[in-house]
């Protein structure tokens, strides 16, 4: 569910809604997706990114529509999905921090930063502390600034030889690799958070969503090619756990150039980035719980509000604590894989709802994208969300 600002003026030029668009996309997961996804899936996972911003694309318009199925069940399961995955986003995303942040730092120490980001972030959620898009835009800024030194310098070292060979998993992995990258595109919706200020919301937005998920999926491209260019089979997150450099995997690849610029500019633009994007998802989520418990199919204390009525702060307690949680028990791979498959799920949920056949194609993709790591963890929030439904409605139907 998206963020809600109390805009009044719809006088936002169009332009100006590129940023923040681009903002909710560009949140922190380019910086270790690519890794991963050559990781698992080689120099094809350029592959595999394409097909995701396919599907990105496909689903953008989707993604900021109102849900119009009527049915309560249908709502209830893409907001949960969404809820969940945003939690589980924010959770890794502060290891992604305190990698880019303190690049030399231990693991306890990575640890220690990755939970005072998330406790943080959640406290400035529970005091009404907004996301707004002007703080995505500024950390868009920085993230694009950085990846532009990145790409700049390192690019001339790139060689073809870096993508040999291109499908060393074979190219079942392709698919998988597509749900994986999905994690890059599951802001999609956050443009909707403009509708109060943009000029013609109804046209712009779904443009500003297009927009986004292709600038997004052109330099997850542009960082994927130049990375694997440059580090070949070294480029990946093979060590993820064994040594916290590998948290960071682009820093690898800068130090090759020489610059510290590019060093500098990644560790900047990154630590930025994901810092006002851990805020903005624990918000959204936090968001999103509330609004299922004032709807009365979540437990109503979830719903409450400061004395202002502006800030969920239950909820956003509840999805504080168990991102702080998940970061200590949970590995980062896990939570990025975790997290690509929820909300998958809560946009093919929402395609679903619209008939039989809808239904029967988002199976299908479910069966194809999912990282079949995903599917135990993904399943698990999935029943514990249903069950949740139920035990409410049957709490109602007693009383």
């Amino acid at each position: 569910m998206p963020s809600e600002h109390p805009h009044t003026e719809n006088n936002v030029p169009f332009i100006d809604a590129i940023l923040p668009g681009l903002g909710g996309l560009l949140a922190g997961g380019v910086f270790l997706l690519p890794a991963m996804a050559v990781d698992a899936v080689g120099p094809a996972a350029l592959i595999s990114l394409l097909l995701a911003a396919a599907l990105a694309l496909g689903l953008a318009r989707l993604a900021v529509s109102p849900d119009r199925s009527g049915a309560p069940f249908s709502s209830f399961v893409p907001w949960w999905m969404g809820a969940v995955a945003r939690i589980a986003a924010a959770s890794a995303l502060a290891g992604v921090l305190s990698a880019y942040l303190l690049p030399r730092g231990t693991d306890a120490t990575h640890s220690v930063v990755a939970g005072a980001a998330l406790l943080l972030a959640g406290a400035a959620v529970m005091l009404g502390v907004a996301s707004s898009p002007s703080a995505v835009s500024i950390a868009t800024g920085a993230a694009v600034v950085g990846i532009g030194f990145y790409v700049g310098l390192a690019a001339p070292l790139a060689t073809r030889s870096g993508f040999v060979p291109f499908a060393p998993h074979g190219w079942a992995a392709v698919l998988p690799g597509a749900g994986l990258l999905f994690f890059l595109f599951g802001g999609l919706e956050y443009p909707l958070c403009l509708s109060g200020v943009i000029v013609r919301p109804r046209q712009s937005i779904p443009r500003a969503a297009l927009l986004g998920a292709a600038l997004m999926a052109v330099i997850a491209l542009i960082v994927t090619a130049v990375s694997v260019g440059v580090g070949g089979s070294a480029f990946t997150t093979h060590r993820l756990f064994a040594r916290s450099v590998d948290h960071a995997p682009l820093l690898s690849i800068a130090a090759a150039t020489g610059q510290p610029i590019a060093l500098w500019g990644l560790s900047v633009g990154a630590s930025v980035c994901c810092a006002v994007a851990i805020h903005r998802l624990l918000s959204e989520a936090a968001e999103s719980i509330a609004s299922l418990a004032r709807l009365g199919q979540l437990p109503r204390a979830l719903g409450v509000a400061s004395g202002s009525g502006d800030a969920p702060w239950a909820a956003a307690l509840a999805a504080s604590a168990i991102a702080i949680g998940a970061s200590r028990v949970a590995s980062l791979e896990g939570l990025i894989e975790f997290a690509s498959g929820a909300v998958l799920v809560s946009y093919l949920a929402r395609l679903a709802s619209r008939g039989w056949a809808w239904l029967a194609g988002a199976i299908v993709l479910m069966l194809a994208l999912m990282p079949p790591s995903a599917w135990r963890s993904v399943g698990a929030a999935a029943i514990l969300g249903v069950a949740c439904y139920a035990a409410r409605g049957l709490w109602k139907t007693a009383s």
